[in-house]
C-alpha cells in the first residue's frame, strides 16, 4: 500500500506538473472559497427566485462565451505549446493574432443574442440576459489570453485572473452593493461584468510580459485554413461540455421558473467541487501531454496520465462524500426553499465522479489531435442530450435537469474513454491505472 501511494504522489510533489497543479490548486481553493461565499451570500440575500435570475444571467454569459471561444481556446493551448516546443516563433506570433477571432465572434454572438430575446420572457430574466450578453465577449477575451499563457507554460499566471482577481473583485463589489442597499440580481450581474473586465486586462498584460523574446522580432506566420479547420472540429468536440455545463440553466429559464433555476444553480455550485482535483491536475497536464505526444514520448505521456487519474479520482471520491453530506446541512440554512437542492447535488455528483474515474478522456483526445472522431462523438451525444434534457425538464423541472446532466456526463465520459483507447495508444481510466500499478505484469 505504501508503495502504491508513493507512486501516485509524484503528480503533486515533483516536476513541472506538480508545480502547476499545486499553484492552480491553491488558486482554485481560493476561487472555490470566494465563489462559495458569494453564492451563499447571494442566495440568502436575493432569495431562491432572485438568485435564479442571477444564475440565469451568469449562465447566459458563460454559454455565449463558451460558444464564441469553443475550439479556439482549446486549440490555442495545444498549438502554442507545440510551437513553443519546436521554437516556431512565426507560428507562435501568428497564433496570438488568431486569438482575436474568439472575442470578435463573442461580440457578434452577444449582439445577435440580444436582438433575439423572446418578447414573452420574464422581464427580470430579459434584463439579466442583456447584461450577461454584454459580459460574454470580455470573458472570451480573458479566455484566449489564458490559453496562450497555458501553452507557454505560465500556468499560474494563466489561472490567476480567473481564480483570484475575478472572484475577489466580484465579491468586493457585491458587498459594496449590500452596504449601500442596492443589491439586485441585475446589479450583481454588473458586478460580474466589472470583475471580468479587470481580469481580462491582467491576463493580456501578463501575456505580453511572458511572450518569448526570441519571438519578438519574428514575422508572424499565419496558417488560417489549418487553424480554422482544427478549431472548428475542436468546437464540435467540445459541445457536450458546453451544452451540459450551462445550457440546462437556460432551458430551465425557458421551460420552468426562476425558483427552479435557483435550486439547480445552487446544487451545481456544490456538485462542481467534485471536478476540482481533475481540473487542478489537468491544468498543467494537458499541454504536457500535447508536447510529449508530438515528440513521440508516448510512454512518458501514458505514465503522467495514469498518475493524474489515480490522484484526482481518490480526491474526487472524498470530496463527493463531503459535498453530499454537507449539502443536507448547509442548504436549509439559506432558507426552506433550498432544501430540495440537496437531492440535486447528490445526483450531479454521480455524473462528475464517473468523469473523474474516466480521466477526463475528451480533453486528452483533443490534446493529441484525434479531433474528427471526438467531434462526431460529442455532436451525437450533445444532440441526444438536449432532447433528453428538454423532456426531463418539462416533466420534472430542476430534478430533471440534474438527472439529464448526470446521465450525459456518465455516457459521454465512458464512450470518450473507449474511443481514446481504441484510436490511440493511451488509456486514462481508473481501472487501467490501478491494473498497471498493482499488477504491472498483467499488461505484458
Amino acid at each position: 500500500m505504501a508503495s502504491f501511494i508513493l507512486r501516485a504522489l509524484p503528480v503533486y510533489f515533483h516536476g513541472p506538473i506538480a508545480r502547476s497543479a499545486a499553484a492552480t490548486g491553491v488558486m482554485r481553493v481560493y476561487a472555490v472559497g470566494a465563489g462559495f461565499i458569494t453564492t451563499l451570500f447571494l442566495g440568502a440575500q436575493l432569495g431562491v427566485a432572485g438568485f435564479g435570475v442571477f444564475a440565469f444571467g451568469a449562465s447566459v454569459t458563460w454559454l455565449v462565451s463558451l460558444l464564441s471561444r469553443a475550439g479556439v481556446q482549446t486549440y490555442l493551448v495545444r498549438a502554442s505549446a507545440q510551437a513553443l516546443g519546436a521554437e516556431s516563433w512565426g507560428v507562435l506570433n501568428g497564433l496570438r493574432y488568431y486569438a482575436a477571432v474568439a472575442p470578435a465572434a463573442g461580440i457578434l454572438m452577444a449582439v445577435t443574442a440580444s436582438l433575439l430575446v423572446p418578447p414573452a420572457i420574464n422581464p427580470a430574466l430579459a434584463k439579466a440576459f442583456l447584461i450577461s450578453a454584454a459580459t460574454a465577449p470580455i470573458l472570451t477575451l480573458n479566455a484566449v489570453a489564458h490559453a496562450l499563457l497555458r501553452g507557454l507554460g505560465k500556468t499560474a499566471r494563466a489561472y490567476a485572473p480567473e481564480f483570484v482577481i475575478a472572484p475577489t473583485v466580484s465579491l468586493a463589489a457585491i458587498i459594496a452593493l449590500v452596504s449601500i442597499g442596492q443589491l439586485t440580481p441585475q446589479n450583481a450581474l454588473w458586478a460580474l461584468f466589472g470583475s471580468w473586465l479587470v481580469a481580462a486586462m491582467a491576463s493580456w498584460i501578463w501575456l505580453f510580459a511572458a511572450w518569448p523574446k526570441a519571438a519578438a522580432t519574428t514575422t508572424p506566420e499565419f496558417r488560417i485554413r489549418e487553424w480554422a479547420g482544427a478549431s472548428t472540429l475542436v468546437a464540435i468536440a467540445s459541445l457536450v461540455t458546453i451544452v451540459f455545463t450551462r445550457i440546462e440553466v437556460t432551458l430551465l429559464g425557458a421551460l420552468s421558473d426562476a425558483a427552479e433555476i435557483g435550486l439547480y444553480a445552487m446544487a451545481m455550485k456544490f456538485a462542481q467541487l467534485v471536478t476540482f482535483p481533475g481540473q487542478a491536475v489537468g491544468s498543467g497536464l494537458a499541454p504536457e501531454i500535447a508536447r510529449f505526444d508530438a515528440a513521440n514520448r508516448h510512454e512518458e505521456a501514458q505514465s503522467r496520465l495514469q498518475l493524474g487519474v489515480l490522484s484526482s479520482s481518490g480526491a474526487a471520491i472524498a470530496i463527493a462524500i463531503f459535498v453530499v453530506a454537507a449539502s443536507y446541512f448547509v442548504l436549509p440554512l439559506l432558507g426552506a426553499d433550498y432544501r430540495g437542492a440537496a437531492v440535486l447535488t447528490a445526483v450531479l455528483c454521480g455524473g462528475f465522479l464517473v468523469q473523474a474515474w474516466c480521466g477526463r478522456p475528451m480533453e486528452n483526445l483533443l490534446m493529441i489531435g484525434n479531433i474528427r472522431k471526438a467531434a462526431v462523438l460529442s455532436l451525437t451525444i450533445a444532440l441526444l442530450g438536449v432532447v433528453v434534457a428538454v423532456l426531463l425538464i418539462k416533466s420534472m423541472g430542476a430534478l430533471g435537469a440534474a438527472i439529464a446532466t448526470s446521465v450525459i456526463f456518465t455516457v459521454f465520459s465512458i464512450t470518450s474513454a473507449i474511443v481514446l483507447a481504441k484510436t490511440t495508444r493511451y488509456r486514462v481510466d481508473i481501472l487501467f491505472a490501478l491494473a498497471r500499478y498493482l499488477k504491472p505484469w498483467s499488461l505484458n
